[in-house]
């Protein structure tokens, strides 16, 4: 089986504290790449920090403006070499049920937040 190796390249994963982007950034970093990682909840940021020196956790909160945009400007000046983009959510509600507000909550996540991410990494590179 043919290894890679990422030595060198920088890769960030949203969403990366639980689940599929959990399982990425493992994998990225078994092959040795350079990792900055999101996550929401801050105090599962401070102990992931604590615990893997190596890995830069940042707490982003996507789907809020401010939150967002401090995201974007602390990776505004990094070298991105590779972006995962895997933080998201799902309503479990029919359409008809979902308020303005939750659809705004789904869609600055799912669909703004990647695209904006995207065209910064895409602009640095």
């Amino acid at each position: 089986m043919k290894t890679l190796d990422f030595s060198g390249k920088t890769v960030l994963v949203t969403g990366a504290t639980r689940g599929i982007g959990k399982a990425i950034a493992e994998a990225f970093e078994e092959n040795h790449a350079t990792l900055i990682l999101t996550g929401t909840q801050k105090n599962v940021i401070e102990t992931l920090n604590s615990q893997f020196p190596d890995r830069t956790y940042l707490c982003v909160d996507f789907t809020d403006k401010t939150s967002r945009q401090s995201f974007l400007n602390t990776i505004e000046d990094m070298n991105i070499d590779i972006c995962i983009n895997c933080a998201g959510a799902n309503l479990i509600k029919h359409h008809l049920d979902c308020t303005e507000e939750e659809y705004d909550f789904i869609h600055d996540l799912n669909l703004k937040a990647p695209y904006l991410i995207s065209q910064k990494v895409a602009a640095g590179m």
